[in-house]
């Protein structure tokens, strides 16, 4: 079967969706451990502490960046993806800016607001498709716990509270805050389950894969490396990055025996990071009226 630009971009959309659900899912209990962290602290207190700081935010600001490259029939693509959040945590109010380049295959921008209003929540939709005008959409009434996904505190939960054999490896500078620089990886079977909780595997079902053979590619897509920065004061979460490369292969493995008859599409580069800035200092915002029309 031959891979078309459209089945590129029906990957790529997948590869992103499940790149997201990483970003800014949580799972998994603590199962941090490792050599001892800074100040006498092990990794798996560190975390503890990390948490127990992330605790009292009120506010702030974070961008994810993930770089895609993928090769399939001689015909190469890269992928940057950029996205600027800021964050509310009570009531959980949001603002993301996000901007995904496909190099020949076209770019895409988009803003999204998120308004928890009681025990639901609201999101306002704007892309474009790039005529300069957003186009928007509402979604409204679903259980505000589906918005706890995208919370600025949570969002390090997988990595704070799923982490193996995590291990100090040394000192950086993130921005203007000394850093301790953590090393570990996730388990393949918190994967499995953040991946079956989300439903981000279900962006794949256009390309012909059904749910046992989504089940069957999640037994085989390994351990996700992982590298976190904690501040030295506080251990406030600063950082942290993670190489997808191997696990999107496996997948896209599994997807392209299903969907392609055997074609093969070669994943070269998966890597994601988020930052943590602006900690307490969000300026606030209101959805446009365009948006609120919708």
């Amino acid at each position: 079967m031959k891979i078309t630009n459209q089945l590129i971009k029906k990957v790529l959309s997948g590869a992103l969706v499940l790149a997201m659900v990483f970003s800014f899912a949580a799972c998994g209990d603590n199962k941090g451990g490792g050599s001892a962290g800074g100040e006498g602290l092990s990794p798996e207190d560190a975390l503890k502490k990390a948490m127990e700081t992330m605790e009292s935010v009120k506010s702030m600001s974070y961008d994810m960046n993930m770089a895609m490259e993928m090769s399939a029939q001689g015909q190469s693509i890269n992928m940057d993806t950029t996205a600027k959040v800021d964050f509310f945590a009570d009531p959980m109010k949001m603002k993301m800016d996000m901007n995904m380049d496909m190099g020949s295959l076209g770019s895409t921008k988009s803003t999204m607001y998120m308004l928890q209003e009681g025990n639901q929540y609201s999101i306002y939709t704007g892309t474009d498709a790039g005529n300069g005008t957003l186009t928007w959409q509402k979604t409204s009434g679903g259980d505000a716990s589906a918005f706890e996904q995208y919370s600025a505190k949570d969002n390090f939960d997988m990595y704070l509270n799923s982490s193996e054999g995590l291990k100090e490896t040394g000192s950086d500078k993130i921005g203007d805050r000394d850093a301790i620089r953590y090393e570990g990886a996730i388990a393949q079977e918190d994967l499995a389950e953040v991946l079956n909780n989300s439903g981000a595997l279900s962006s794949f079902q256009s390309l012909g894969v059904t749910e046992a053979q989504v089940q069957s590619m999640l037994k085989d897509i390994g351990d996700l490396k992982m590298t976190m920065w904690l501040a030295k004061d506080d251990y406030m979460p600063l950082k942290y990055e993670m190489d997808m490369t191997d696990m999107m292969q496996k997948l896209m493995d599994g997807v392209m025996s299903s969907a392609a008859q055997g074609a093969k599409i070669e994943i070269g580069k998966v890597e994601v990071s988020m930052t943590i800035s602006n900690v307490d200092g969000v300026e606030d915002f209101e959805v446009p009226a365009e948006a609120l029309a919708a």
